[in-house]
């Protein structure tokens, strides 16, 4: 939402407002499974919005049940990189140890399966986030199209 909402040069605040509680109501009951494959999802089919009309289009068109892509189409990116990590993503099981520490009588993973679990998210999501050029900061956005505009 934000990168389409700093391209959008008839943008209103309203309007992103609009857009987050849209995406919210969306994804409110997905877990990390669904979560997961909606983000594969979005990365196979190369999509990404250029402005507010869009992102909307986008957010309505997400899927209530998302399926996993295959191996095939995630391989079939041209970015190597990128795929490496996607696939790392795709094939973590992070998402099990947390539901044995919160719904398995109170689990507590050893120090090794902590920090296994800590290197493994440091090492797919920092390079994702580079990679992918994502940033949690609208003003990053902002800026960004500022200096494009210069």
């Amino acid at each position: 939402m934000y990168k389409p909402f700093a391209a959008d040069p008839d943008k209103e605040i309203d309007q992103l407002n609009r857009l987050a509680e849209a995406l919210e109501r969306k994804v409110r009951d997905h877990a990390f499974g669904p979560m997961r494959s909606l983000f594969l999802r979005q990365l196979v089919a190369g999509s990404s919005p250029k402005n507010l009309a869009e992102a909307e289009a986008a957010i309505g068109a997400l899927p209530d049940r998302p399926e996993e892509p295959a191996e095939a189409e995630l391989e079939s990116l041209p970015d190597k990189q990128l795929v490496a990590l996607i696939k790392a993503v795709k094939g973590t099981k992070i998402n099990t140890l947390r539901n044995q520490v919160v719904h398995k009588r109170a689990y507590r993973p050893t120090r090794g399966e902590a920090e296994t679990a800590l290197e493994e998210s440091r090492s797919v999501l920092f390079p994702l986030t580079q990679r992918l050029h994502l940033y949690d900061d609208i003003n990053w956005y902002m800026a960004l199209k500022n200096r494009e505009d210069s």
